[in-house]
């Protein structure tokens, strides 16, 4: 049972991290994203920060990739 809880918490983390990424890659200009990181629009559509985003992004999906392949592969 332990294992069990375990294991859907560490999905659970994965799927997190991976739609983190997809909000900082794809969704950086929405109002979603406004929400979320609590930042101003206008700042949001400098392109240094659009890419200081997608830098972090993929910092995350290789964290929730990291951690589904730990889990299931190795």
């Amino acid at each position: 049972m332990l294992k069990l809880i375990s294991d859907i918490f560490i999905i659970l983390v994965a799927i997190e991290a991976l739609g983190i990424m997809l909000l900082e890659m794809f969704g950086n200009q929405s109002d979603i994203a406004v929400k979320a990181f609590a930042i101003d629009k206008k700042i949001l559509q400098q392109k240094e920060v659009q890419i200081m985003m997608q830098n972090q992004g993929l910092y995350n999906g290789f964290l929730g990739a990291g951690i589904l392949i730990s889990k299931f592969l190795i």
